[in-house]
C-alpha cells in the first residue's frame, strides 16, 4: 500500500473527480496512482483490495481512465499481470485539449461578432467586452501553444 496524506488525497479526489467528470471510484484510483512516485504500477487485484470494491467496478473505473488517457498499464516479461500507473503524457494531452477548446471558443465568438456586425446591431457594450475576451483568448492560446512545445 502506498503512503498517503489522507487530507491531501481526499482534496485531490474531489478536485480531479469534478474536473474530469470521474466517478468517485475512478477519481480515487487516479489519485492513488499519482502517489505511486516510483511509477512501478499497481496491480488490479491490489487496487480492488485497497478500495474494497468488486472486480467489475474496478474494471469499469480502470477502463474509463485508460480510455481517457489518464492512466496506462505495463506488463513485465515474466508476468501476465497488468500494472496500472498514471500516464506521463497526460499533461500534454490535457493542455492540447484545453488549447483546442480555447481555439473553438475563439472561432465561435469571432463568428458571433461578425454576425452581429452584419445585421448592423448597434449595441456596443457587449461587442466591446466580447472583443476584449477574444483578445484574451488569443493571448492564452499563444501561451498554451508555447507550453505544448515545451512538453513534447
Amino acid at each position: 500500500m502506498l503512503e498517503l496524506d489522507k487530507r491531501l488525497f481526499l482534496d485531490m479526489v474531489s478536485f480531479y473527480g469534478q474536473l474530469f467528470g470521474l466517478t468517485p471510484l475512478a477519481a480515487k484510483v487516479y489519485v492513488y496512482l499519482m502517489f505511486d512516485f516510483k511509477r512501478e504500477g499497481i496491480p488490479f487485484d491490489e487496487l480492488t483490495e485497497i478500495f474494497k470494491v468488486s472486480k467489475s467496478s474496478m474494471s469499469s473505473s480502470l477502463q474509463n481512465l485508460l480510455h481517457n488517457n489518464h492512466i496506462e498499464y505495463v506488463s513485465s516479461i515474466d508476468s501476465r499481470k497488468r500494472l496500472f500507473r498514471t500516464n506521463t503524457h497526460y499533461p500534454y494531452i490535457r493542455f492540447n485539449e484545453v488549447l483546442e477548446n480555447l481555439q473553438k471558443e475563439r472561432d465561435l465568438i469571432s463568428r458571433f461578432l461578425n454576425f452581429k456586425s452584419s445585421i448592423k446591431c448597434r449595441e456596443k457594450d457587449m461587442t466591446g467586452k466580447l472583443s476584449e475576451y477574444v483578445h484574451i483568448l488569443d493571448e492564452h492560446i499563444g501561451i498554451l501553444g508555447t507550453t505544448l512545445s515545451k512538453l513534447k
